[in-house]
């Protein structure tokens, strides 16, 4: 819809901006936001441009933040990378957005194992771990609301003692919510060291493979969204054991569609 609007010949630096501003909006906020920036460039005389566009999609935008770009595309990327290492599903789409990134996943069917949620552990602070690898420190992006990376991966790991019958309680069901059994210092710091231990498993993955997370990161940088034969691409060399070498990348391979039915937020 964008091409369309605005023309094949359109840089691809701003085709990236507009396609993270339209992240998340229907088809008809998109037509919408086309249609606005029409009527202002009539009324200014002109042809309408990319940033007309931008500013009818988001205009509450916060000023370009190249920093804090890079490292949601680092944090996003990580996601990406750990899940296919990981074996856990089939990632379907990285993308940059007006708030932050995202990275799906088609999940797998898993047989719920300790070791399957051990794995959903790593995924869910895979980003926090790239972050830390490739700029030293980690932003607050990994947490935050309910929804959040690192809420996914506490209520999780409390979960394996309190409701799965896997960990420190032993073979019990529990009716307690993560906030009260946390209360306990010694509950915490069991959690705390299990969290741990899965971030740490993730920074592993990806030291091996820290130049090909860097590469594909500056790919998601400069389209804003990776989906279909070029996210294959990156995905396959991060399977191939040469991916830890990070050399070269063609993104000309194909990819087969899957249903898309899970995300992550940066």
């Amino acid at each position: 819809m964008l091409r369309d609007g605005l023309g094949s010949d359109i840089a691809l630096e701003e085709m990236a901006r507009l396609t993270r501003a339209a992240t998340g909006q229907s088809a008809a906020d998109v037509d919408g936001a086309l249609r606005q920036a029409r009527s202002v460039a009539r009324h200014d005389g002109r042809a309408v441009a990319a940033r007309d566009v931008l500013t009818a999609l988001s205009p509450d935008a916060e000023e370009h933040n190249p920093a804090r770009e890079r490292r949601i595309a680092l944090h996003e990327c990580g996601h990406a990378i750990v899940g296919t290492c990981l074996g856990l599903g089939k990632i379907t789409r990285v993308v940059l957005t007006s708030q932050g990134g995202q990275a799906w996943m088609a999940y797998a069917s898993g047989e719920h194992l300790l070791g399957d949620l051990e794995a959903e552990l790593t995924y869910s602070l895979a980003g926090r771990a790239a972050e830390r690898l490739i700029l030293g420190n980690a932003a607050a992006g990994a947490g935050g609301n309910a929804m959040s990376d690192l809420a996914h991966a506490t209520q999780t790991a409390t979960g394996i003692d309190t409701r799965m019958g896997l960990g420190a309680e032993g073979l019990v069901w529990l009716d307690t919510s993560s906030a009260a059994y946390l209360r306990v210092p010694q509950n915490a710091a069991r959690i705390r060291v299990r969290l741990e231990a899965a971030e740490a498993r993730a920074m592993r993955m990806l030291e091996t493979r820290k130049l090909l997370l860097t590469r594909m990161a500056d790919d998601l940088l400069e389209v804003g969204l990776l989906e279909g034969a070029r996210l294959e691409a990156w995905l396959a060399r991060v399977r191939e054991p040469s991916a830890r070498k990070g050399d070269g990348i063609n993104t000309g391979s194909t990819v087969g569609a899957m249903k898309e039915v899970e995300s992550r937020d940066a």
